[in-house]
């Protein structure tokens, strides 16, 4: 059985990508977070590369299920103030999942992604590492 079997389907799946100085998993956690897991990897997660030669940098994706009732329509007049204030793109291709700020989201896990810098200056990836979460963390948007 999945970590996320026994959530139900009533729960939308979602991801964020901690962006550059944020790799550490603090609560709250955010509004912003992703249907699609290669939005927040690659868009988010990914945006460091290791200044000099040596160096790694750590990207961290989270994984998450949400109550789709807390999960703001930009339409609304609530989602229509946070576009604003919040540099929300709903027609992006981010598919940004917008969580209400306060709401649970259950943290079923998290990808690490280490990248290392040569002498050449050329970056490699190293496999990403999935770390589940059994049981889930509730944690704060």
């Amino acid at each position: 059985m999945a970590a996320s079997d026994h959530l139900g389907p009533q729960f939308k799946e979602v991801f964020r990508g901690l962006g550059p100085g944020n790799r550490t998993v603090n609560q709250p956690l955010g509004i912003h977070w992703s249907s699609d897991y290669g939005v927040a990897t690659n868009r988010f997660a990914n945006y460091t590369i290791p200044n000099k030669p040596g160096d790694i940098d750590t990207s961290v994706v989270l994984h998450g299920h949400v109550d789709p009732k807390n999960v703001i329509n930009p339409k609304s007049k609530e989602g229509k103030n946070l576009v604003s204030k919040h540099q929300i793109w709903p027609n992006s291709n981010e598919q940004e999942q917008t969580v209400r700020p306060g709401s649970t989201v259950i943290v079923t896990g998290q990808t690490r992604k280490k990248s290392v810098k040569d002498k050449g200056g050329h970056v490699t990836w190293k496999n990403p590492r999935l770390r589940t979460y059994n049981p889930p963390r509730e944690m704060r948007a």
